[in-house]
């Protein structure tokens, strides 16, 4: 069996009339009523962190668990600063593990722990990479359709940001908002074209959890079907 580098990325805009402290507070609050290896449940939390010089304060959650690092980041507020609406700057929580990981169980945790951990952290985008699969895809390999550059040549800013999409994962949330700006419909609509046509599609209370495959063993040809897949259904290229 192969062994891939599996990323988890929770993303959220920053809410600017919210400091850094209260911030942390809340996410550490709502991350600590979920059970490891996703939530925080009786873990010692880290105290809030400081920018400093930099434009992120960042953070590591220590679980205890062989081969599963997790960090946090928050985006710097102040006066006198200009805020991109761009997803470089998202708050984020990074989870990273190899896909033969015995102490994280991969498949259960995108049946049963992501769409929990994106709605405590008030993620408006949640990811899952799968080795290089992504950017392997937004290069172009084995598809048509506009690449990564492609679309960076036309013109269009932030692409797989706040306001489009152009990659399907394993699996992802987009909150509504998301599905607004980048589908121009809603996650119920998502919800109605993806029901029993993927392997499991998830109305939350801010958006949709979509799940196209939790193969430990996913071979990028079927990466590739799972997209050409959704994104006909979805009206995305």
């Amino acid at each position: 069996m192969s062994t891939e580098r599996i990323a988890i990325y929770l993303q959220a805009r920053p809410d600017r009339s919210i400091s850094i402290a209260e911030r942390h507070l809340h996410v550490m609050d709502r991350m600590s009523a979920i059970p490891c290896p996703l939530g925080f449940h009786g873990l010692e939390l880290p105290p809030v962190p400081d920018c400093g010089e930099e434009l992120l304060a960042s953070y590591e959650i220590k679980t205890g668990l062989k081969g599963l690092s997790v960090i946090g980041t928050y985006a710097f507020r102040g006066p006198g600063y200009e805020y991109a609406d761009v997803a470089a700057l998202d708050e984020i929580i990074l989870y990273g593990f190899r896909s033969s990981n015995k102490a994280v169980d991969y498949p259960s945790v995108l049946r049963n722990g992501v769409a929990s951990v994106a709605e405590a952290f008030g993620a408006y985008r949640v990811k899952v990479t799968y080795g290089m699969y992504s950017m392997d895809y937004q290069d172009g390999v084995g598809r048509e359709g506009p690449t990564l550059a492609d679309l960076k040549a036309a013109g269009v800013k932030d692409v797989d940001g706040r306001k489009n999409i152009l990659t399907m994962y394993p699996a992802q949330f987009w909150d509504a908002r998301l599905c607004s700006d980048a589908l121009g419909f809603g996650p119920e609509e998502v919800f109605s074209r993806l029901e029993g046509k993927v392997d499991k599609v998830e109305l939350t209370a801010s958006g949709v959890y979509i799940l196209l495959s939790d193969k430990v063993d996913l071979s990028y040809e079927e990466y590739l079907e799972f997209n050409r897949h959704a994104k006909a259904l979805l009206g995305l290229q």
